[in-house]
């Protein structure tokens, strides 16, 4: 999975580990089951993300742990998970498919100093952020296409505008990957 990214290196390292009940992205409780992933960077960094499957249905790539990256601790706890979408049968000859909205990680500065926040950018951005073309990335990786909500799944509402990839529903690797390139990647 390293061939994705020139500075992480990517693998999947257990699969199928029970989750306790815990707080998913709605705020509900449910329990799952998750595949762990491990993320190496440069000088011993080590991520620990999990693709969580809830039992409620919802799904989602967070942040489990951190060596050597203490600069990335507030990723932890969920705060900035990715949640993936629903499915939809459209186009590939009606196979089942499903989306992310690419948010961008970005400081923000408060009375307090900084925080990090979450929020729509175009793709240019996205790209600069990520260190490569994001969209070229992440096809290589297996998902459909990358562009606005409004082109791709005819979103008309108040998101139409932000950058999203479709993906089938069998492929982790996008959505572990989008994680990657907007959450951890722009602050490296």
């Amino acid at each position: 999975m390293s061939q994705y990214l020139k500075n992480l290196k990517i693998a999947l390292t257990q699969e199928a580990f029970p989750i306790p009940e815990g707080r998913t992205a709605s705020r509900q409780m449910s329990s799952g089951t998750a595949n762990l992933y491990t993320v190496q960077g440069e000088e011993g960094m080590l991520i620990f993300l999990t693709y969580t499957y809830w039992h409620n249905g919802e799904e989602e790539v967070a942040v489990m742990d951190t060596i050597k990256a203490p600069f990335l601790n507030f990723l932890k706890g969920g705060s900035h998970r990715l949640t993936v979408a629903g499915s939809w049968k459209k186009g590939l000859k009606n196979k089942t498919l499903k989306v992310i909205t690419l948010k961008l990680i970005t400081p923000v500065k408060g009375s307090r100093g900084y925080t990090m926040s979450l929020r729509n950018a175009e793709i240019s951005e996205l790209n600069n952020a990520a260190k490569c073309n994001i969209k070229k990335t992440l096809i290589s990786a297996g998902a459909i296409d990358v562009d606005k909500r409004e082109l791709l799944i005819e979103d008309q509402g108040p998101s139409r505008n932000a950058i999203c990839a479709i993906f089938p529903e069998d492929n982790e690797l996008v959505p572990v990957l989008v994680f990657c390139l907007t959450r951890i990647t722009p602050l490296l």
